[in-house]
């Protein structure tokens, strides 16, 4: 269930479309998917194509620039859609060109103004699912619905990064069913609040159709699931807001609460979360959050933490580029008689995630999942005794309290706080010059109003292609001699103290004006299909029956050098590759048809010895569309 020894997930595994053995045979792929987070790492965004697309898990060295990922990024196009809190992208170690890519796929979202600027300020849009939906290979050419297409819903506590942090997924798959639309689904209802943020986006209206009618299967043991969106950060109007992302049902008899992060002010969402529990109150939390309470203030609650060598486990073995692996899971565990419920995904024990009541609707936007089962089985108890003692493995331990002082830094994170809100809630715009040498110079215009920088702080702005190079955020910024494919819309910021020190760092998603007729992707695949070695082996990975990364994200070996077609040096055979799918897969000759079309379209130019071969192959391609 939880055990951290056995209970792993594979975040590309849960992505990738259901096996033939689950499906009667029948071969499945991406239809479309919405995701939401709160932050992103863009090469982990980068690199979710190769499960999305390709179906293949994600470890291994998937980072660069290979055309594997531009292939799969390009099959995506318009299948994908990203919502995030505006800002709250990381501001990469270095630039790739692929980066561009992906800014269609991104819907950022500011936090509305709703009692006050304030009150906009410390709320987050901070939900974590996807919802992906697969349909039949050979139905990709119909123009209506697959009957038999396939949903499946994550609800995480994990954002869409590589941090390395203990989180929690649900995975449920499901279906459409033939009975009446329900006009009230909360999940329908959570998505159809995001369409504002995601104009444009063809497959949103009839996933939304889908989710009326959809059947769910819960993960065993447990039964009865429930979506729970909370509050509305991202909703202009305050009646159409979700309220707690909390459903308890009937009595709480015991209660734990798995929460990363906590109030740190007097009024506490624990507090009423525990006011009505009958028996034991549980709380799982970091060190550093449980010590900011103190013990007085959680005198009624069991407290425990993740243990330490746990959490500093890379650095107690040495390990190269060490890194902490502390507490990111959110979970609530009721136990009501005979029954236990679980209420997993986004929301903090915090009165910003879950409002000051059961009847209170929360600053935040958040989602949870709630599943119910068998306390003998999924209770409580169950949990406790796969975490902690020697059948745990001292996973958790009791905590130890250590006095904290974080009142000067509290006061320190409320400044930035609302400096980063006034950022991200300003208009940015880019607009690109080009001039005769097909070179552009880059200027910036925003309505951010230097006033709002608080006396001790300034502002830089900077380039994803021009890393460690900051300017001062003045009225007008520009860059010059830049490339069309170092063009972004995605503007890092840095907000710095007196001492030039970085107190957060943040990327704004601007509006990117580009001149007429200029084409990014076009500029992407000129630059790395520049080589006739480079686009063979694009083509046979295009021709691959069965994509596997390890190869095809070696599709870039051999720059400078062209192989045998026919395989006589040893190489891979592509007119064997051409000839196989001619009869098995017509599908794959179109892609390659559809590349070789696309180099002409960009005067590059086909080699000849590819050329010559695929004037036979080519009218096969035609024919399929």
């Amino acid at each position: 269930m939880l055990n951290p020894a056995s209970s792993r997930c594979d975040y590309g595994h849960l992505l990738r479309p259901p096996p033939p053995d689950e499906t009667g045979g029948v071969a499945y792929e991406l239809d479309a998917a919405i995701a939401t987070t709160y932050s992103i790492d863009l090469n982990a965004l980068l690199v979710l194509p190769v499960s999305l697309v390709l179906g293949n898990t994600l470890e291994g060295e998937l980072a660069g620039e290979k055309i594997a990922l531009l292939d799969a990024i390009s099959q995506l196009g318009g299948k994908l859609k990203v919502f995030y809190q505006n800002g709250n992208i990381h501001v990469p170690l270095e630039f790739n060109r692929l980066f561009g890519l992906l800014e269609p796929m991104l819907a950022p979202i500011v936090p509305t103004v709703q009692d006050s600027e304030r009150s906009a300020a410390f709320s987050s849009f901070h939900p974590k699912l996807w919802l992906l939906r697969y349909v039949r290979k050979d139905w990709r050419r119909s123009t209506t619905p697959d009957p038999e297409r396939r949903y499946r819903l994550l609800v995480m506590s994990r954002n869409l990064t590589f941090d390395r942090s203990w989180d929690l997924t649900a995975s449920l798959d499901g279906q459409p069913s033939g009975e009446s639309a329900r006009s009230d689904d909360a999940l329908a209802l959570f998505v159809e609040s995001l369409e504002p943020y995601a104009s444009g986006f063809e497959p949103l209206k009839s996933m939304i159709r889908d989710l009326r009618r959809m059947q769910w299967q819960p993960p065993q043991p447990f039964r009865d699931p429930r979506m729970l969106p909370g509050g509305g950060a991202h909703i202009a109007e305050p009646d159409d807001r979700f309220g707690t992302p909390l459903n308890f049902g009937d009595a709480k008899d015991d209660l734990l609460v798995v929460s990363p992060f906590l109030d740190a002010s007097e009024k506490k969402a624990l507090d009423w979360l525990g006011s009505d529990v009958k028996g034991r109150r549980m709380l799982l939390s970091r060190s550093d959050s449980l010590d900011a309470l103190g013990q007085q203030a959680l005198s009624d609650w069991d407290c425990y933490t993740l243990n330490d060598r746990i959490v500093d486990g890379e650095e107690h073995r040495e390990e190269e580029h060490a890194r902490s692996q502390n507490l990111h899971a959110k979970l609530i565990v009721s136990r009501s008689g005979q029954t236990a419920h679980w209420h997993l995904g986004s929301a903090n024990a915090t009165i910003a995630a879950l409002g000051g009541s059961l009847a209170d609707t929360p600053r935040n936007t958040e989602f949870m999942l709630r599943l119910s089962g068998a306390d003998a089985k999924v209770g409580i108890d169950v949990l406790l005794r796969q975490w902690t003692g020697d059948e745990g493995n001292h996973f958790v331990v009791p905590h130890t309290f250590t006095p904290l002082d974080v009142r000067e830094q509290e006061s320190d994170r409320q400044k930035l706080r609302m400096l980063a809100h006034r950022l991200i809630a300003s208009d940015w715009k880019l607009e690109a010059r080009g001039d005769q040498t097909s070179r552009y110079r880059l200027v910036l215009a925003t309505n951010f109003a230097l006033s709002n920088v608080p006396d001790g702080l300034h502002v830089n702005v900077g380039l994803l292609s021009r890393l460690g190079v900051w300017k001062p955020l003045l009225s007008g910024v520009e860059w010059n001699d830049l490339a069309l494919t170092q063009l972004s819309a995605l503007v890092p910021l840095q907000i710095c103290g007196q001492d030039s020190d970085v107190k957060a760092s943040l990327v704004i998603q601007a509006r990117l004006v580009l001149p007429a007729g200029v084409n990014r992707e076009d500029a992407v695949v000129r630059e790395l299909v520049d080589t006739p070695e480079k686009f063979l082996n694009y083509v046979r990975m295009l021709l691959d029956p069965s994509p596997d990364k390890r190869r095809v994200l070696h599709a870039d070996r051999h720059a400078n050098e062209v192989s045998d077609l026919f395989g006589f040096d040893g190489s891979d055979a592509l007119f064997e590759q051409l000839m196989r799918a001619a009869a098995r897969n017509p599908e794959h000759l179109e892609r390659v048809g559809q590349l070789v079309k696309r180099l002409d379209k960009l005067k590059m130019v086909v080699p000849k010895v590819f050329f010559d071969l695929w004037l036979h192959f080519a009218p096969l391609a035609r024919n399929r569309r």
